[in-house]
């Protein structure tokens, strides 16, 4: 096994990366959506876009390189990054390089080493921050919420973990960048307003029964029900409308997820915002007897209230 001398950088394979200049590029699947959506708990440690630009050029230098082991272990330890910083990078390589995401027996040997390394920074880190326990990082307080099946348990748990940690601040010490009670209100704030939606849906008369052709489109692009430019206009006339021109506009504008819940640049301001909420809210009744359909609105009208809180 070749050897590196003390304080020479080690022989990586290069690989040829190009950072992308718009945080869109990078949005366009669910994993990268998903720490998208984490970003007011991360927001003190990166930018978005400089945050997936290092960690997609790790994630080639790691795939180029898996043979290289004890390189790629020097390589890594040297990032330019605060502890903090290194702490969550880590914590989302080690999702991206796993065995679920990428199926190769060397890889799977680089993710035991950076799991070890984030393990001990870890342990180190609630050594350091022993005012800030793991049940008071609010990241681990939503990963326990999406192991409780109901909104009232959710609530219950927040305003319990909150109360707990306001009458014990004083002795957990200073709060740093982590306003963790606020974090809690919020959620309980957004829970409330989506527990209307598992209320009995009220009676919907006849005479307000028409849909709107971006109700129709959206109902279509939640259940998976493809409007092509042919079918619009008979689709459109079936709800008494004349042209299936606009239907089929707004069908290919709200198939796009990243358009639905307002992360396309410049539809995400509150008067947009308000009105995609309004918008949901206005076809998950229709929705009640599908409820993959009306579970997946529910989800992107969280996200859009958590963004208009």
């Amino acid at each position: 096994m070749a050897q590196t001398n003390p304080g020479q950088a080690p022989e990586l394979n290069k690989v040829n990366f190009k950072p992308k200049t718009e945080i869109n590029e990078y949005l366009v699947d669910d994993f990268n959506v998903e720490i998208y959506e984490e970003y007011p708990i991360w927001k003190h440690l990166f930018q978005p876009l400089e945050f997936f630009n290092l960690l997609y050029e790790q994630n080639e230098i790691i795939c180029a390189n898996t043979d290289k082991k004890p390189e790629l272990e020097y390589h890594i330890r040297q990032l330019n990054l605060s502890e903090d910083q290194f702490l969550y990078f880590l914590s989302k390589l080690l999702t991206l390089i796993s065995p679920d995401h990428q199926s190769d027996a060397q890889l799977t040997l680089c993710h035991r080493f950076i799991k070890k390394q984030y393990d001990l920074l870890y342990e180190k880190l609630c050594g350091k921050y022993d005012y800030l326990p793991r049940s008071y990082v609010f990241m681990n307080v939503k990963k326990h919420l999406k192991t409780l099946k109901m909104n009232n348990e959710k609530i219950e748990f927040l305003i319990n973990i909150s109360t707990d940690f306001k009458q014990n601040k004083n002795i957990l010490g200073p709060l740093d960048e982590i306003d963790f009670v606020e974090n809690c209100e919020l959620e309980i704030k957004k829970l409330e307003k989506l527990s209307a939606f598992t209320a009995p849906p009220k009676q919907i008369k006849k005479s307000d029964s028409k849909l709107s052709l971006r109700q129709i489109a959206l109902l279509h692009c939640y259940e998976d029900k493809l409007i092509t430019r042919d079918a619009a206009k008979s689709i459109a006339s079936e709800h008494n409308y004349n042209s299936g021109d606009k239907l089929y506009q707004f069908f290919t504008f709200y198939n796009d997820r990243r358009h639905r819940i307002g992360i396309v640049e410049g539809s995400a301001t509150e008067t947009t915002l308000k009105s995609k909420i309004e918008l949901l809210e206005g076809i998950i009744v229709l929705l009640n007897n599908n409820p993959k359909a009306k579970n997946r609105v529910v989800d992107e009208l969280q996200l859009l209230m958590s963004k208009s809180d």
